[in-house]
C-alpha cells in the first residue's frame, strides 16, 4: 500500500479545482484530506472535484468528510463533484444510498453540465 497523498489542481478558466488523493481514505489519513477540502473552501473554491482514481479504499470516516463538504458546498450554491470513481467504492455508495447523492462524473469534461445542477 502506497502511502496518502493529496495533489492540488486548478480547472482551466473555472472557479473549480480538482483534488486527487492518492492511497487508503481510513481514519488516519482522513484529516489531511479534510485540511486540504477546508483550505479550498477558506479560500473560496464553492465547486470542488475529487479525483478518485488512485483511491484504494476509503472508509465511513472519509464519507463523512465528503458528506460535510458537499453540504457545505451546496449551502453555499456550490458542490462537491465526485470523479473516476473506482466500482468497489461506488458499491458501497449503492449499498449505503449515497449513490444519488453525490455527483459523480468521469472526466473533467463532464463538469460544465453537472455544475449547474445542483444550483
Amino acid at each position: 500500500m502506497e502511502d496518502f497523498s493529496v495533489g492540488i489542481k486548478a480547472v482551466k478558466s473555472d472557479d473549480a479545482v480538482i483534488l486527487s488523493p492518492r492511497g487508503v481514505i481510513d481514519s488516519s489519513t482522513t484529516p489531511v484530506l479534510e485540511s486540504h477540502l477546508n483550505a479550498e473552501m477558506a479560500n473560496g473554491r464553492n465547486r470542488i472535484v475529487v479525483d478518485m482514481s488512485k483511491v484504494e479504499f476509503m472508509n465511513s470516516s472519509g464519507i463523512g468528510v465528503l458528506l460535510g463538504t458537499v453540504s457545505t458546498l451546496r449551502e453555499r450554491g456550490g458542490d462537491l463533484i465526485l470523479m473516476k470513481v473506482p466500482e468497489p467504492i461506488m458499491e458501497l455508495f449503492d449499498l449505503i444510498a449515497l449513490a444519488d447523492y453525490f455527483v459523480v462524473i468521469d472526466k473533467i469534461e463532464e463538469l460544465p453540465k453537472h455544475a449547474q445542477r445542483h444550483r
